[in-house]
């Protein structure tokens, strides 16, 4: 019985050594995992069926074709990305009594989903979620404090593994959309990406830039932009951070850049962590917070495995 889907990407092969375990998944729990596609920065594998992880490395020197970014995107998306798809999923999921494995979908290992669910299903009635959902994002405003040009965070950040391969697909801020969505629907709103206003850290006319290095190389001109920001909300006490909003009473989600007092829990991040809030009838004077690691190649690997 199909239970469910989920795509990752990752990077190296720490990834790959708990998708080691998949056979032990589908015999004992029904969970049928497959890597559709590996890809390094000139080589790439892929398959419409699943690569045999137990000679991944066999099957890079045998079927190895020129890496290209887009294509590898449109043949996971194609095939498997199916968030259409997410409703009929959970309707299948409470038919059959089966359960959908799909936890690392918002906050890699963090228990957001499940304490979603535990809250739900024990009668409390979800307000808001808010939340710094890209542990990317999140390593960047940590460390644009003020002392830097943002251009500089966000190279480092790209040199260090945490952003995509083109950080404009993390400054973008449509993963932290999806996120958003996933958890508007769990809480019981029918919401589209379309439905949630979504701020883009990537300047305009940087868009279509052909590639990663002209858009790198064009980032230090919009600097002065990000760093007026960044100072007016210093001089009212605050410190930015890129956010994603599911208001449940309002029956709305947004994704924005905001600005929050330095004693908020939300200021107070290190590194690439995750952070959300559950503003709950029962967490209403103090939301229920959670918090941990959300970004890199060790945090990755745990996804999906709670």
């Amino acid at each position: 019985m199909e239970v469910g889907y989920k795509t990752y990407t990752c990077y190296g092969s720490t990834i790959l050594k708990p998708l080691s375990f998949a056979a032990v998944l589908k015999e004992s729990f029904n969970i049928d995992l497959r890597v559709l596609g590996i890809s390094g920065s000139k080589k790439m594998v892929l398959s419409d069926s699943g690569i045999d992880l137990t000679r991944w490395r066999d099957a890079q020197k045998e079927n190895a074709e020129p890496a290209e970014l887009e294509r590898f995107v449109r043949h996971i998306n194609d095939n498997y990305f199916l968030p259409n798809k997410y409703l009929k999923l959970k309707a299948s999921q409470r038919k059959h009594y089966t359960r959908y494995f799909y936890e690392a979908t918002v906050g890699a290992g963090l228990p957001i989903i499940n304490t979603l669910q535990g809250l739900l299903e024990t009668g409390d009635k979800i307000l808001k979620i808010e939340g710094i959902f890209s542990g990317t994002l999140s390593y960047i405003f940590n460390n644009f404090n003020g002392t830097r040009a943002f251009s500089d965070v966000v190279a480092e950040a790209k040199n260090a593994g945490y952003t995509e391969p083109d950080p404009r697909d993390d400054l973008s801020g449509t993963d932290v959309a999806r996120k958003v969505i996933i958890l508007a629907r769990e809480s019981g709103l029918n919401l589209e990406l379309s439905d949630i206003p979504v701020r883009s850290l990537v300047p305009e006319p940087l868009r279509a830039c052909s590639s990663v290095e002209e858009f790198m190389r064009l980032l230090p001109n919009y600097d002065d932009e990000f760093s007026k920001e960044q100072y007016d909300a210093e001089v009212e006490g605050r410190v930015l951070r890129y956010v994603g909003i599911v208001d449940v009473a309002n029956n709305t989600g947004i994704v924005e850049l905001r600005g929050y007092g330095k004693d908020h829990p939300f200021a107070q991040l290190s590194g690439s962590d995750n952070i959300i809030a559950f503003t709950t009838a029962r967490y209403n004077a103090q939301p229920l917070i959670i918090r941990g690691p959300g970004a890199g190649a060790e945090s990755n690997s745990r996804r999906g495995f709670q």
